[in-house]
């Protein structure tokens, strides 16, 4: 399926869970199987290891000479992409805060309509710092 969907991927890694319990109990645990994407390697130690590390994960001990069971199998195939590089959406290097600032309007700040910049966020530099100027004396309400 990832292969049909025409995705670059850098690899393919399949995960074998399975949810198991002791016999009796209805909780469950989810048990990763250290197996490479083929299967092979799977046995009975296998799988009896990798609860036990589970279970006493999640339950700080084990209930030894209780018979464990498997409820269900889990298998995911998980295409992996390669990295992407965000700098393509950086503004270019001519970008400055006053090209970004667009204009200004009234905002109902501290009780009373205050002119505010406004700005272009997909226009300002990297790493822009607007500061706030406040010309008035009461303070800024807490949201």
């Amino acid at each position: 399926m990832i292969a049909a969907a025409g995705i670059p991927v850098e690899r393919i890694d399949v995960i074998y869970e399975l949810d198991m319990h002791y016999l009796g109990q209805t909780h469950t645990v989810s048990v990763p199987l250290p197996i490479g994407a083929d299967a092979q390697g799977v046995s009975e130690s296998v799988v009896r290891k990798a609860f036990e590390a589970s279970y006493s994960a999640s339950f700080s001990r084990l209930l030894p000479g209780l018979a464990i069971r498997i409820v269900s199998l889990r298998v995911a195939a998980i295409g992996r992409r390669p990295a992407f590089d965000f700098s393509v959406f950086a503004p270019d290097a001519t970008t400055s805060l006053g090209k970004a600032k667009t204009g200004a309007r009234k905002v109902w700040f501290a009780g009373g309509w205050r002119d505010t910049g406004v700005w272009s966020r997909l226009a300002l530099p990297v790493d822009a710092k607007i500061e706030a100027r406040r010309s008035w004396n009461s303070p800024m309400p807490r949201l």
